[in-house]
């Protein structure tokens, strides 16, 4: 018996992957092209997001790239974009330190997302 799923760990994989994406194209605008740093991480987000899309539809969940799931991974984005910010809310409104916040998200996000792209996103 395995503790995780084939999928889910190359989910887990994907974004570990994502992140790295999202570090490398902020970092390079930032320190080698002078971005300001809003811009770069706007422009290193949508890349990041872009990377992770094709690599979870492509390898974690073997699906197709169409519209369809396009447009739904853009929603559970934007939705787990919201849950970011209120699980940061919670934890400032509970008077916690802000790193709270970032382990609540860091926790709970992956297994919100998994589960949102598999029975939505991907869902036939």
């Amino acid at each position: 018996m395995t503790f995780i799923s084939p999928q889910f760990a190359r989910f887990l994989v994907t974004g570990f992957g994502a992140t790295v994406v999202h570090i490398a194209v902020a970092v390079f605008l930032t320190a080698l092209l002078e971005f300001k740093p809003v811009a770069a991480n706007g422009i290193a987000f949508l890349i990041a997001t872009g990377f992770s899309y094709l690599c979870n539809t492509q390898w974690s969940f073997q699906a197709k790239i169409n519209l369809q799931s396009a447009s739904r991974y853009i929603l559970t984005t934007l939705i787990s974009f919201a849950v970011t910010l209120s699980l940061s809310a919670w934890a400032q409104h509970m008077n916690l330190h802000y790193g709270a916040g970032i382990i609540l998200t860091i926790l709970a996000l992956p297994i919100i997302n998994y589960f949102a792209h598999y029975y939505f996103t991907y869902a036939e």
